[in-house]
């Protein structure tokens, strides 16, 4: 199986779809939040179109603050591309002293590694597509970093392509 986690803020919902609404004089939220970006979701449909078993994993916080139904309502409304497969769990970082490793201040990352762990999925091919940078060193290679001014590109979708259909990052995983 292949899994894409996805961030929103600043990944599906961008700062210059967002100002360009504005300076319209159109509407940029909806009951669910900001809207998302055209062609950024068009982009994450290019990389759902060329990877068919890739299952949506969510990251985003809005999972937390809108919680799971409303996430899977917002997505079927807005007749966004795939299903989501499965959400993410908050976990708050350990309390922090000299001796606590710092990576464990990082949000996501422990996120994700958690829903790997919990879903038995270590080895599987994965990408992360987030607009910034707090994940664990071991995912550095499956984050594919988004501008958040543009969201997801053309570009950005070919490179996530690539990572999910390398075989030798699955490899690289399990040993």
């Amino acid at each position: 199986m292949r899994v894409i986690f996805l961030d929103f803020d600043g990944v599906l919902n961008t700062g210059n779809y967002t100002r360009r609404l504005i300076a319209e004089g159109k509407p940029y939220c909806d009951e669910f939040g900001e809207l998302f970006d055209p062609e950024a979701v068009q982009n994450l449909k290019a990389v759902l179109d060329a990877v068919p078993d890739a299952r949506i994993v969510i990251t985003s916080s809005w999972k937390d603050v809108y919680g799971p139904a409303a996430i899977r309502r917002l997505w079927k409304e807005r007749g966004f591309p795939g299903k989501i497969h499965s959400m993410t769990r908050m976990c708050m970082p350990a309390f922090l002293n000299e001796d606590s490793d710092p990576t464990m201040a990082l949000i996501k990352g422990p996120e994700v590694e958690q829903w790997i762990e919990e879903h038995e999925m270590k080895g599987c091919n994965y990408v992360i597509f987030d607009d910034v940078e707090d994940f664990l060193p071991k995912h550095k290679r499956h984050l594919v970093k988004i501008n958040p001014n543009t969201g997801i590109t053309a570009k950005d979708a070919k490179r996530a392509i690539k990572i999910l259909c390398d075989e030798e990052t699955c490899n690289r995983e399990t040993r």
